[in-house]
């Protein structure tokens, strides 16, 4: 009876820690999520496209708030492919150990959904990663036919729907690295 008992309780145990929030194995692992401000959740569907620009502008603009004023934050974003398979990205406002102040955007993908329209059943893949940004620039929104960018400096104030933020790396070996544009 006692065996009972506890093969339940270790399976409430398990049930109970699995609906909790996911943190996948990228996370760092002493992250404290209570001293982080939390941005909530938006979620780009194509049902509410109408709605993606106010959604966008609310999650530029917290991001930007939080790497300005060196705030720790915390957002969720989940992106849809035009089939619809989604990407998830938790970006993170914070300190590295050395106290520079980075956007740690951790990321899962998952693809193909028409997988499971084949004949021989495929499994969808996920995949798992982080991208780590030392810069954070507003660009100004600017309609010239060309790929001219003007930067606005951080003391000027802005709407967010005026600019976009460009999420970079600084070190020479990152250039290549395609920056992310919110």
């Amino acid at each position: 009876m006692e065996s009972r008992e506890f093969l339940i309780t270790g399976f409430l145990t398990i049930l109970v820690s699995l609906s909790g929030e996911v943190v996948h194995s990228t996370q760092v692992s002493n992250r404290e999520l209570s001293k982080y401000d939390n941005g909530g959740a938006f979620d780009f569907t194509w049902d509410i496209a109408a709605q993606h620009d106010q959604m966008r502008d609310k999650l530029r603009e917290f991001v930007w708030q939080h790497w300005r004023e060196k705030q720790m934050g915390r957002v969720v974003a989940m992106f849809h492919s035009i089939e619809g398979d989604p990407t998830t990205y938790t970006f993170y406002v914070e300190p590295d150990v050395d106290g520079r102040w980075l956007v740690v955007s951790e990321y899962e993908t998952e693809c193909c959904w028409f997988y499971a329209m084949d004949k021989k059943k495929r499994k969808r893949k996920i995949e798992r990663g982080v991208e780590i940004y030392d810069v954070v620039v507003r660009q100004a929104n600017v309609k010239t036919g060309g790929d001219v960018t003007e930067e606005i400096s951080e003391s000027e104030s802005r709407e967010p729907n005026s600019y976009r933020l460009r999420l970079g790396k600084a070190s020479k070996a990152s250039n290549s690295a395609v920056p992310f544009f919110l």
